[in-house]
């Protein structure tokens, strides 16, 4: 299971970081702030991503890919994300204390 690392609000809006202890991997989801309060998700990352070279040294040569093995934390992640969004453009402003229930970790605001 992901251990929560660290709950960011800062001014281009708010991250989420993860742990995995058995892999050594870290995890991320971004949120942008929006000029009308709201937040939009905008990425969730993990080390599930990769690029095949196909023997080519050339960028435009490459293929992304997905790796697999990592389904169970896509899934875990891509609910927490859909979760915080929700509290989130819920909770007008997002303050920290509005989604510290749902988030056990440390939690900053920078």
């Amino acid at each position: 299971m992901l251990q929560e690392l660290a709950f960011i609000r800062h001014k281009a809006g708010i991250s989420l970081q993860y742990y995995d202890k058995g892999t050594l991997q870290n995890f991320l989801i971004t949120y942008g702030a929006k000029a009308n309060g709201k937040f939009a998700l905008e990425n969730v990352a993990g080390p599930w991503s990769a690029v095949e070279r196909h023997g080519s040294e050339d960028p435009k040569d490459w293929e992304s890919v997905v790796l697999p093995g990592w389904e169970n934390e896509k899934r875990f992640l891509n609910d927490r994300a859909i979760l915080f969004l929700t509290i989130f453009n819920a909770s007008y402003g997002a303050t920290l204390e509005k989604a510290h229930e749902f988030w056990n970790g440390p939690m900053y605001e920078v």
